[in-house]
């Protein structure tokens, strides 16, 4: 659990310091609100507002732009959300699911999100062997998996061990 709080402080600290983070978060909140104010316009329906297209950009932000891969077996490096968003500004960037979850869970608590850290295990004894991040909601988290290739919302299959961290 050493490395999920180290995680929670970067996911923080990356959220309320980084210009960068601020700034993807802000341009995906503009288009969504733009998009949003565009559907209402054209519905005579009065929608409701949901985190779900906020959420489906940034999965899609982060499963565009990051090609994943896992750490070294033994070693743990954690690469500050802001390292990340420079490396996707020369091009497409890779990270392991550490890495990206402290990315996501930043841009959704720049947002104004609450965010989760998401671990789990498909393996018989349980022991956890990834994490990924989510919205937590009045309703319950939202997980988001852009590594697993799993949509929004949905919840890997055949877990045996699943540990929710608020960031």
């Amino acid at each position: 659990m050493q490395t999920i709080e180290a995680m929670r402080a970067i996911a923080h600290d990356a959220a309320r310091n980084s210009p960068g983070v601020q700034r993807i978060a802000r341009a995906i909140a503009a288009d969504v609100a733009s998009e949003t104010r565009s559907a209402a316009t054209r519905s005579s329906r009065n929608r409701s507002r949901s985190l779900l297209p906020l959420l489906l950009v940034v999965y899609a932000f982060m499963r565009e732009r990051i090609s994943f891969k896992r750490d070294t077996i033994g070693v743990e490096h954690l690469v500050h959300p802001d390292q990340l968003l420079l490396e996707m500004a020369q091009g497409r960037t890779s990270a392991d699911c550490d890495c990206a979850s402290m990315l996501g869970a930043a841009l959704l608590l720049a947002m104004g999100i609450p965010a989760v850290f998401i671990l789990v295990s498909a393996r018989p004894d349980g022991v956890l062997q990834h994490v990924f991040f989510g919205a937590s909601t009045r309703a319950g988290v939202i997980p988001l998996d852009p590594q697993e290739h799993f949509s929004p919302g949905e919840w890997p299959p055949f877990l045996t061990r699943r540990v929710i961290v608020e960031v």
